[in-house]
């Protein structure tokens, strides 16, 4: 008995050691920030793929873009913003997944993913919060998100909940997104990119 407490004290001991530190520890689907975008996709895919993107950034300094995965993937697309000065390197990556009309089973899926999260990396701050998307002027359209505060980034594990008026005028469906992000990205976002 002596031996099985020791060796369980050893493994739960050496969990906490293989924590991920930073943001660039996590990934989706083997892809990550800090990486080159070049790592995963050529660049005649990336040349061919940015026409079909529309961003309303009145900064240049990074460049979104979207992919579909290849079918192994639980992902039905994936979202990079990249730096734009010739290294591609990924400063936020995001996968999305389809939830149509069905935000309990949202809701569900991002508790099952902020748990494996939380056991995953070691962060600053954890929080929950739900609130109005800004493209709604309604006000109906929502946002469930839980957010995880590392030292050089967040993971967003969110729940979009459009209104009828927002899916009848915009290609725009129910989904869950899973967001990793750098603080450079976030900086940027809050006070360059609109």
């Amino acid at each position: 008995m002596r031996v099985f407490l020791s060796v369980l004290i050893l493994i739960f001991s050496l969990q906490s050691w293989t924590k991920a530190d930073g943001i660039s520890d996590f990934e989706i689907d083997g892809m990550s920030i800090g990486k080159s975008l070049l790592e995963y996709y050529s660049k005649k895919e990336i040349d061919n793929q940015l026409p079909k993107m529309s961003s309303f950034y009145k900064s240049d300094k990074f460049k979104r873009i979207f992919f579909n995965p290849d079918s192994n993937s639980e992902y039905i697309q994936y979202n990079f913003h990249y730096r734009n000065d010739g290294s591609f390197e990924i400063v936020e990556l995001k996968g999305g997944l389809i939830f149509e009309n069905k935000i309990d089973e949202c809701l569900e899926k991002r508790e099952e993913i902020s748990n494996n999260i939380e056991n995953s990396i070691n962060f600053i701050d954890k929080y929950k919060d739900s609130f109005s998307h800004k493209a709604d002027k309604t006000g109906k359209s929502k946002i469930h998100q839980i957010t995880f505060v590392l030292s050089d980034g967040e993971i967003n594990i969110s729940c979009y909940e459009w209104s009828k008026e927002i899916k009848n005028n915009r290609p725009w469906r129910d989904s869950l997104q899973v967001s990793i992000g750098s603080n450079l990205f976030f900086d940027w976002l809050q006070y360059e990119a609109y």
